[in-house]
């Protein structure tokens, strides 16, 4: 027997009622606990402040463009289900973040930004399609984004969730989208890209965020991490010896990682190298400060 939904459908249900939310204030639902939902999705409500006196309604207008109007987008930005819940998922997360938000507008004239959802950084990851496909269909796409000549692409937000940036999904991007502004975990160069001299992070238009954390581990760790002055390290840093970039020394030159991992023997670091989550995780929630030191990118 066959299921009577795919995964395509869950997607687009996830989307709709994202967006069905953006406006809303309360709802007659209640937890088992008796407890209404207030808000949108993501508890958001239209007055919330992101600061004094401007509400998150008329902090910024910002069009999403809808996946289901572009073959493209149908394939960059499916498998939200299982993609939004690994290290990239932030890809999808402010996906329904923007569809959600009372700062959204269906009307193109009132947008300041444009939202282009695609989810790369996971799916390459977990080899869905390779680079080159990826390249190809996002440079058949970017000239069909209906909005994208009103700034050439300057009021276009893309959001770049692996640590290769924008040149592993999109690597004709700086013939396409030089000007739109990147949302990226990724300041740096990516190693194995050697032909690859300048990041396609730009501090003066890109926005820079940290990779994604579930939830859930925040939580986990925050109920069983001591606090600061309890803890057992000054510094943790547990990974692989990586080379720096051909661009920036290469094997030639010494590695941030390398200098660490020369001080493993100290008692007040924990610096480790190729060992168990449990470890590592245990390390981290046992120091004060986290090393996150240059190698094959920058986190």
């Amino acid at each position: 027997r066959r299921w009577p939904i795919v995964a395509d459908d869950i997607d687009k249900m996830r989307r709709q009622l994202a967006a069905m939310s953006f406006q809303r204030t309360t709802t007659d639902w209640k937890n088992s606990g008796g407890d209404r939902y207030i808000g949108n999705t993501f508890g958001q409500l239209p007055d919330d402040e992101v600061e004094a006196g401007v509400p998150l309604s008329d902090s910024m207008r910002v069009y999403v463009y809808d996946v289901e109007e572009y073959p493209e987008l149908k394939t960059l930005a499916r498998g939200a289900t299982f993609c939004r819940e690994n290290q990239w998922g932030f890809e999808v997360g402010l996906h329904e973040w923007f569809l959600a938000c009372p700062c959204r507008t269906d009307d193109p004239k009132k947008a300041d930004f444009f939202f282009v959802p695609q989810y790369t950084a996971c799916h390459l990851n977990v080899e869905t399609f390779s680079e080159a496909e990826s390249d190809a269909m996002f440079s058949q796409l970017i000239p069909s984004l209906q909005f994208f000549n009103r700034s050439g692409g300057q009021d276009h937000l893309f959001v770049w969730g692996g640590g290769f940036g924008a040149d592993g999904p999109f690597r004709s991007w700086r013939d396409h989208i030089a000007s739109s502004i990147f949302i990226t975990t990724e300041p740096e160069l990516w190693n194995p890209y050697h032909d690859i001299t300048v990041p396609s992070y730009t501090p003066w238009k890109d926005i820079l965020i940290p990779g994604k954390i579930s939830i859930g581990e925040v939580v986990q760790w925050g109920t069983s991490a001591p606090d600061p002055g309890e803890r057992e390290y000054l510094a943790d840093f547990v990974g692989w010896n990586r080379p720096l970039h051909r661009a920036q020394g290469g094997s030639a030159s010494e590695s941030p990682r390398g200098q660490l991992l020369a001080m493993s023997k100290e008692p007040d670091l924990h610096i480790r190298q190729d060992v168990p989550y449990k470890e590592a995780a245990k390390g981290a929630l046992s120091s004060r400060f986290c090393f996150v030191p240059r190698g094959k990118s920058a986190w």
